[in-house]
């Protein structure tokens, strides 16, 4: 594939400095698809990420449910990420990172839900 320089940029089947590009695209995905999302929860929808759900006032994980003030933490430790809950001993849930649809997406609109 050739630039608009006529540069090469891409092989078949290689793609050069994926380090680079990967968290190029993750941020770009994020930054287009968040305010969407935020519009969505704020009118008063529900989006989901696969098991998980999120809404104005509360995040469903497998049935369970949680309103935003009551969760203490956000975390992602080794791929596994964690909703932490107020007062409760085990997260809300704890689901690989991979296996979280737009993840980049619900962490972000997560963190914002849970601070705001």
């Amino acid at each position: 594939m050739k630039g608009p320089d006529g540069e090469t940029l891409l092989h078949p089947g290689v793609i050069p400095h994926p380090e680079h590009w990967g968290p190029a695209i993750q941020d770009a995905v994020t930054e287009t698809q968040l305010p969407m999302a935020l519009a969505a929860v704020r009118r008063g929808e529900t989006v989901s990420f696969g098991d998980i759900s999120v809404s104005r006032d509360t995040v469903t994980a497998y049935g369970r449910s949680a309103p935003w003030d009551q969760i203490q933490q956000v975390t992602v430790e080794g791929g596994i990420l964690s909703l932490n809950v107020a007062d409760q001993r085990h997260p809300l849930t704890s689901k690989k990172v991979s296996q979280i649809p737009h993840f980049f997406v619900f962490h972000a609109l997560a963190e914002h839900l849970r601070t705001s």
